[in-house]
C-alpha cells in the first residue's frame, strides 16, 4: 500500500491496508512498517508504528451491488509513528469541502503497478477529477494495485493538499480485473473524515488547525492545544454525575485504541454516591492514586 506523511508523526492511508476483511479491527501496529523513500525495496529507512486509528467498525468499502453509489467513504486509516519524521515535508489534508473540484487537475502518487509493468517505484500520474459523490472523488485510468492508500493531490493557493485517499477501481468489462489501470478510479474524500483525522493528529501530538476557539473537554485529549490534558475536569475520587466530567474520561468514538488504559469513569460506589474512579490493583508499585494517561502526556 501507499501512504502520505500528513504530520511529522502521522501517515494517512486506506483502511483496507490495515484491516482484513471480516476482522473487527486493525492488525497489531507491530505488524506494520512504514518505509521512507522512492522505492519499496531499498527504502532509505523503515519506521515502526505506535498505533493505528481507523473509522469505527469492520472494513466495509461499499454496502451494495454498485460499489460507487453504495460506497461508505470509511476506507481511511491513520498510522501514528513511534518516532517523528523531521526530514520529510508533510503534505496537509484539504480541510475545505471537495465540492467544486470536478474538472480540476490533480496528481495521484503511488507505489503500485504501472502500465509499463513495473511496481514498487514511486509513480506520479497527472489526472483530472471527473466526478464527485458524497463520499468519493473519481478520475479515469489513473491508479492500480499497490496504490491503495495513496493521495490524490490538488493545489490550493499554490500549496499541495491531499483531497482523497485511494480506495478502489472499477472495470467497464468483465474479466478485466487485474488490468492496469482500471477504467474508473475512486478516492475517499478526506473532507468528510476530518473529525477522525483531527483525532489522529491529537494522538500524534499535533494541534489540528482551527479558525474557531478551542474548548477543553474531559476526554483524555488536549482539545484546546495548550499542552495540558483535561484541565478543569474533576480529579480522581471527586464526586461526579457523568463520565464526561472526569479528567481522563473516555475518548470520542474512533480516537481510542486497544492498547489504551481504561478511562476514568463516574462510578456509583454505593449509597447513590458517584465518584471519578478507575479499576486498579492496589498491590502494585503504581497503586491506585494516579490517573491513566493514554497518550503519555
Amino acid at each position: 500500500c501507499t501512504g502520505t506523511v500528513i504530520a511529522p508523526q502521522l501517515v494517512l492511508t486506506a483502511k483496507h491496508c490495515v484491516v482484513p476483511e471480516r476482522a473487527t479491527g486493525p492488525i497489531p501496529p507491530s505488524l506494520v512498517t512504514v518505509g521512507i523513500g522512492d522505492r519499496v525495496f531499498g527504502a532509505t529507512r523503515s519506521l515502526a508504528v505506535r498505533e493505528i486509528v481507523t473509522t469505527p467498525g469492520p472494513l466495509e468499502i461499499s454496502s451494495g451491488r454498485d460499489p460507487v453509489s453504495s460506497a461508505t467513504g470509511t476506507d481511511v486509516a491513520l498510522l501514528v509513528l513511534r518516532d517523528r519524521v523531521d526530514d520529510v515535508t508533510p503534505i496537509p489534508v484539504r480541510r475545505t469541502s471537495a465540492e467544486g473540484l470536478v474538472s480540476s487537475p490533480a496528481v495521484a502518487i503511488g507505489f503500485g503497478n504501472t502500465r509499463a509493468g513495473t511496481s514498487g517505484l514511486k509513480n506520479r500520474q497527472d489526472t483530472t477529477i471527473t466526478a464527485l459523490t458524497p463520499q468519493l472523488l473519481e478520475a479515469f485510468e489513473t491508479i492500480c494495485q499497490g496504490d491503495s492508500g495513496g493521495p490524490l493531490l490538488v493545489e490550493n493557493a499554490g500549496v499541495r493538499e491531499v483531497a482523497g485517499v485511494a480506495s478502489f477501481g472499477v472495470y467497464a468489462a468483465l474479466g478485466m480485473v487485474g488490468a492496469c489501470p482500471s477504467d474508473r478510479d475512486y478516492w475517499n474524500r478526506v473532507d468528510v473524515q476530518m473529525a477522525l483525522i483531527d483525532l489522529a493528529l491529537l494522538r500524534a501530538g499535533e494541534c489540528p488547525p482551527s479558525s474557531e476557539p478551542r474548548e477543553e473537554v474531559c476526554n483524555s485529549l488536549d482539545d484546546d492545544c495548550n499542552g495540558e490534558v483535561d484541565e478543569g475536569c474533576l480529579a480522581l475520587g471527586e464526586r461526579c454525575t457523568r463520565d464526561d466530567e472526569c479528567a481522563f474520561g473516555p475518548m470520542p468514538e474512533g480516537a481510542a485504541v486497544t492498547t489504551d488504559p481504561e478511562p476514568v469513569r463516574c462510578v456509583d460506589l454505593g449509597g447513590g454516591e458517584q465518584r471519578c474512579s478507575i479499576t486498579c490493583d492496589a498491590t502494585t508499585a503504581q497503586g491506585c492514586g494516579s490517573l491513566p494517561r493514554p497518550l503519555g502526556l
